[in-house]
């Protein structure tokens, strides 16, 4: 495989990991996947092609499937998901491979970022790489062993969870350098709100002083966001830098699920953002907005990819820049594998520092938007979908410096229409749709982000059922997700939660959570798993190496790295919500 490979790629490069999926065409036996490796290389190799000349043994639920690779020495080929006539699934593992290599993209040599999987601009994160473990034992809001106390340390550290359920308070997490690993809570952990700064909101002020604590580099996986009255946003990124978020659930914010401003190198994947309710449910998704470039956070080299927005009525994100010290700048921007369902407005990219008009100064966007997905409510249903898929305003100034790449992207209700032609023009885009035809702004080579892999549009909704937001998966997670799985739209008003359950937990009332399970040394790897992986459970040794390439078939990351990806891995093929 290496040679054919060699043969159909372009020249090597080095570039960080990127995230992958695979999908099979039973009609011509075709494989596709977006990244892969082989076992015991560094060398990874993008978008392959390969034809299955016979049908080999396929087995699922495979703990070795927990990065895409394929060992050459056996002719075993691992895969963490494959879409197959419209379902996902999970660990598969396929035995005998014989195959002809169709194509394939770029090779390249994989670097070692915040986990397997990490992709864009906020994969570059370390966290709490090489520093101490911080055991969370209480749900506490604050005090010893609350997870404020573990994220108001300093330093390298890497927070996991002896206790399951909800904390129910505000989080604060205004000192980086940590990783918050969430799939090591058994029965899942829930907060109302994270933010990264406990500063006054300043807001437009161009004097605005960066605060004095910074959260710059740090990772957030598998936490559930669920805000009630008392709180307003889910997640809020200010004044922070170098950080990914990964399997998180968002839902019930009473003004934004998530607001992201003073920020750059940020990557948010996998998370669902979901049922904003409230007055505000119109403007309740994501909106990206101020910029300080003078204290050295301007807004810029951001990533949404391979999230699910479920039942969000608007901002898909909304890109503003209302900060006067953004005049004239370009925003770098990855938008790409994001599944819009049951979509009640358009992605909105605004051109000036007065949103939603041509009055400011201009502002700018280099864009990909790439392989994404709407699923909206045709004309007989309530509230039904009547834009096109992204508005992007004119670019303003003498000299316009916005370029977008778009590609792949497609819309249920209009499935004769594609990228262009799904951007938003007239009040009355259902009867008269615009044409496909490229602006003046548009490219025709994918912007030189962070390499990304990108996964087919039609393929999203099973990608999103299988692996979508934080697991174990609670009940809010479940019914938004068994309606993608089905196909459906809940016609309920997406300003409400028609279940009213926001604040559920994963087990059922009455029972006990998951025990958690024995750690002797407490470096956050548990004794059974050290023992079966050849380490000591008596002596702290998450900090070194040499579990890396026996079971990641990569090098560079930490033995604790190495479980809580593993970790990760399980929790999905445990936790589909099927």
């Amino acid at each position: 495989m290496l040679r054919l490979l060699a043969l159909a790629t372009a020249a090597l490069c080095t570039t960080p990991l990127i995230a992958g999926s695979a999908s099979y065409n039973a009609s011509n036996g075709e494989l596709f996947i977006t990244d892969i490796g082989l076992v015991g290389k560094t060398v990874r190799y993008r978008d392959v092609r390969i034809n299955v000349r016979a049908m080999p043994v396929v087995l699922l639920g495979d703990a070795r499937a927990n990065t895409f690779n394929f060992d050459e020495a056996t002719a075993v080929l691992h895969l963490p998901n494959v879409v197959y006539q419209g379902r996902a699934y999970s660990g598969v593992r396929v035995e005998g491979l014989q195959f002809d290599v169709l194509g394939a993209g770029a090779s390249y040599e994989a670097a070692t970022v915040a986990f397997p999987g990490a992709a864009s601009f906020g994969a570059q994160a370390t966290g709490g790489r090489g520093g101490r473990v911080i055991t969370v034992t209480n749900l506490n809001a604050n005090g010893p062993g609350s997870l404020q106390a573990a994220l108001d340390e300093v330093g390298p550290r890497t927070v996991v969870f002896a206790v399951s359920g909800l904390i129910d308070a505000a989080v604060h997490l205004t000192r980086g350098d940590v990783t918050i690993a969430g799939q090591t809570s058994p029965g899942g952990i829930t907060l109302r709100q994270l933010h990264t700064t406990e500063e006054p909101f300043c807001d437009q002020q161009i004097d605005c002083a960066a605060t004095s604590r910074k959260a710059d580099n740090w990772i957030l996986r598998h936490v559930r966001l669920r805000p009630d009255a008392r709180h307003d946003d889910g997640l809020r990124l200010r004044y922070t830098r170098r950080a990914i978020v990964d399997h998180v659930s968002i839902g019930g914010a009473t003004d934004e699920a998530v607001e992201i401003s003073y920020a750059q190198d940020i990557t948010v994947q996998n998370t669902i953002i979901a049922e904003t309710v409230g007055d505000h449910a119109d403007r309740g998704g994501v909106l990206i907005n101020y910029s300080n470039p003078a204290q050295g956070y301007e807004l810029t080299r951001l990533a949404l990819h391979n999230n699910v927005f479920n039942r969000i009525l608007g901002r898909y994100p909304e890109f503003s820049r209302e900060s006067a010290a953004a005049a004239n700048t370009v925003m770098d921007v990855e938008l790409s594998n994001n599944l819009y369902w049951d979509m009640g407005y358009f992605v909105d990219i605004n051109n000036t520092t007065v949103s939603a008009s041509d009055s400011g100064q201009p502002i700018y966007y280099r864009l990909n938007f790439a392989h994404n997905y709407a699923f909206g409510r045709n004309a007989a249903q309530p509230e039904p979908m009547r834009f096109g898929m992204v508005h992007l305003a004119t670019p303003q100034g003498a000299q316009p410096r916005t370029t977008t790449w778009f590609s792949g992207n497609q819309m249920n209700l209009y499935p004769q229409y594609s990228d262009y032609g799904l951007m938003y023009c007239c009040n009355d885009y259902p009867d008269t749709p615009r044409s496909n035809t490229a602006p003046v702004y548009a490219v025709a080579q994918r912007h030189d982000f962070p390499g990304m892999g990108y996964a087919r549009a039609a393929d999203l909704p099973a990608l999103g059922v299988l692996t979508a937001g934080a697991f174990p998966r609670d009940p809010m997670d479940k019914r938004l997700m068994q309606a993608v799985e089905r196909r459906e739209i809940t016609l309920a008003s997406r300003s409400v939660n028609p279940a009213g359950d926001g604040s559920a937990l994963p087990w059922a009332n009455g029972a006990q959570p998951p025990a958690v399970p024995l750690d002797s040394d407490g470096d956050g790897m548990p004794d059974t798993w050290e023992t079966a992986n050849g380490l000591n459970p008596q002596v702290q040794d998450h900090n070194g190496t040499q579990l890396a390439m026996p079971l990641l078939g990569m090098p560079g990351y930490t033995n604790l790295e190495v479980y809580l990806h593993l970790l990760s891995e399980q929790r999905l093929r445990e936790g589909d919500g099927r």
